[in-house]
């Protein structure tokens, strides 16, 4: 007797992946880009253009804790109201817009960072971090 043998038929090709997915994968490339774009040069600019030390530039980033109570606040937010497109658009331009008052020159500038100035930036780079908190948890 002759030993026969079928070969299994090959899986089907796979297609591209669904076209609705492209869109909420290019906004959480983009995303990430935003973030760590920034990121990488903001404490030597907080050195040089705002006048702190590298003891206060390590206060100031202590405050990004509050991106644990903004992600929860904005999926919150986002699966109440069914809003995660509004808020996926929203939270990166006021995340680039207050990051953008940094660029304020500041009044009487004399090359010494005051209480007044540490507080800003402070609060600036909290709003910012607690904007940005909404990208990721909304596109993962």
């Amino acid at each position: 007797t002759a030993l026969v043998t079928t070969v299994p038929p090959s899986p089907p090709l796979k297609r591209l992946p669904d076209p609705y997915l492209l869109v909420p994968k290019a906004l959480y490339f983009l995303a990430t880009l935003l973030a760590t774009s920034l990121h990488s040069y903001k404490t030597k600019f907080l050195i040089k253009m705002q006048h702190l030390s590298i003891a206060e530039v390590g206060f100031v980033y202590s405050i990004v804790g509050v991106n644990f109570l903004g992600s929860l606040f904005w999926t919150h937010l986002a699966d109440r109201h069914q809003s995660h497109r509004r808020i996926s658009v929203i939270c990166p331009i006021v995340y680039c817009a207050v990051t953008c008052l940094l660029l304020i020159p500041w009044p009487g500038d004399d090359g010494d960072a005051s209480f007044a100035r540490k507080l800003f930036v402070t609060a600036v780079i909290g709003t910012a971090h607690f904007f940005s908190a909404g990208l990721f948890p909304l596109l993962d």
